[in-house]
């Protein structure tokens, strides 16, 4: 299972004090930003294993263009907007984990 590290670095939370992120059969995911380091909203801690794009930096250079709901977005006519965070960050290593699974189906949780 793949689960995202949580965006409250400022906030001083720690994915060591939730007890599903710090499990050994999760892989815990940080965000990086467009320059590849980490960004200043992900959380911390000992059980992150691994980081991922999540968008953050220069707003229309680093963040994730994403879908909206009409008329809630700030781009092309409220469809779109411009975000970040490590549920973005999450999906990109579950789908490197679903190739690695294609090329390969005998692997087991410990070889992803």
């Amino acid at each position: 299972m793949v689960q995202s590290a949580g965006n409250s670095f400022l906030q001083g939370d720690d994915t060591n004090l939730h007890n599903f992120q710090n499990s050994s059969f999760i892989i815990t995911v940080a965000a990086t930003d467009y320059r590849g380091k980490v960004t200043s909203y992900s959380s911390p801690g000992a059980s992150v294993l691994i980081a991922a794009p999540g968008g953050g930096g220069n707003q229309y250079l680093g963040d994730v263009l994403t879908t909206t709901k009409v008329g809630s977005g700030k781009l092309l006519g409220g469809y779109y907007e411009l975000t970040s965070g490590t549920s973005f960050s999450a999906p990109l290593v579950s789908g490197i984990a679903a190739l690695m699974l294609e090329a390969n189906p005998r692997l087991g949780y410990r070889d992803v």
